[in-house]
């Protein structure tokens, strides 16, 4: 099972790694992030953690487009077999590897 993980970021920088950090890497195919025209450090936050972190890419608008548009763009990139999306502001609880053990 393949899981494309999706979260669109607009200066994120104080939650981005809370959220990442949430994500249960061994169901994580790719994460995938798409930086919607940032003014704070979120991009440098992404590429430090992408070192760590091999299934993260990170798309970059050059101005901010919007949630909606930044969702679809991450769609149009998914690989895996399932989408999971999350908010950069949000984090998956502890359970969420009991749903994915199924």
């Amino acid at each position: 099972m393949k899981i494309s993980f999706l979260s669109p970021s607009y200066n994120s920088a104080e939650w981005i790694k809370t959220m990442l950090n949430s994500i249960p890497k061994e169901y994580a195919y790719e994460i995938i992030v798409c930086d919607d025209g940032s003014t704070d450090n979120t991009i440098e936050i992404l590429e430090e953690y992408k070192k760590e972190c091999p299934q993260l890419k990170i798309l970059i608008n050059g101005e901010n487009l919007g949630a909606g548009y930044s969702y679809n763009r991450c769609i149009a990139e998914a690989a895996g077999d399932y989408i999971a999306i999350i908010d950069s502001d949000d984090m998956y609880l502890p359970p969420i590897r009991d749903v994915l053990a199924q």
